[in-house]
């Protein structure tokens, strides 16, 4: 891994489309929960907005999440529009401004997955770690202090075939189907659009980030203890604006 420093121009010169992950890279982690409900109280700050529609010049900008859709329209109100698309709940769901798509379940996937949900909404009210779940149109997203056994143990038990994931991320759980994913989810996203993976970077920094990292043409982590990447950076809160600030500088 080289820090981003050392990325020059003749590294950008293929690259179409920066794919960014959302949390912890263009804005600030955390979900903050109240009584009534869940609500997060970062937004993507106006510097970096702006910063992203100078990027617009050059690059279709792409930004993956595990967040539902109508949360993030809100939270890119600023850069929507043309040369910009979304990736929703782990790559199930894309936008872009002339459409969108939603990834067809088999009919196993979706009554497993209901079935889990139903069941582990049952279960969790009654443990001490768990937070809330996050309000999800397809997959399921579940908040915790710590990890929950429970959870694990319940898919396992609930999944005879295998086809789920259960992942852990330090700070929530995310269950959905395996063979959907943010790398599945760019791929569409970049046939859709006429973009070779060999023609984007991908920008990530966490579990659900590791998959886009193949074929694509460079990939960049801003946790580099957590995923490996040909570049990588670091920031306080949020880590990708170094990166944006030396693409800036280079185009």
């Amino acid at each position: 891994m080289l820090p981003i420093e050392e990325m020059g121009k003749k590294d950008l010169e293929n690259i179409k489309m920066l794919c960014f992950d959302s949390d912890g890279v263009t804005v600030e982690k955390g979900t903050k929960f109240l009584d009534s409900g869940w609500t997060i109280t970062q937004d993507l700050s106006p510097e970096m907005g702006n910063k992203m529609l100078k990027l617009k010049d050059k690059f279709w900008i792409n930004v993956t999440s595990g967040r539902n859709l109508e949360f993030l329209k809100k939270r890119y109100e600023l850069v929507l529009g043309d040369k910009f698309s979304l990736q929703a709940e782990i790559g199930n769901i894309g936008w872009y401004k002339d459409g969108e798509f939603r990834e067809l379940w088999s009919e196993y996937e979706l009554e497993r997955v209901e079935k889990i949900r139903k069941i582990l909404e049952e279960k969790l009210l009654r443990m001490d770690d768990f937070i809330a779940f996050e309000e999800k149109e397809m997959i399921i997203t579940i908040h915790a202090k710590n990890e929950i056994e429970l959870i694990n143990k319940t898919v396992k038990e609930n999944d005879e075939k295998g086809w789920l994931y259960c992942w852990w991320n330090g700070e929530a759980y995310d269950i959905g189907p395996k063979r959907f994913n943010k790398a599945s989810g760019l791929k569409k996203m970049a046939d859709i659009l006429g973009i070779n993976m060999d023609e984007i970077m991908i920008v990530g920094n966490g579990i659900n980030d590791r998959d886009m990292r193949n074929g694509v043409g460079i990939d960049v982590s801003t946790d580099p203890k957590s995923l490996k990447a040909d570049f990588w950076t670091e920031g306080e809160e949020v880590g990708g604006e170094k990166l944006v600030d030396r693409i800036l500088k280079l185009v």
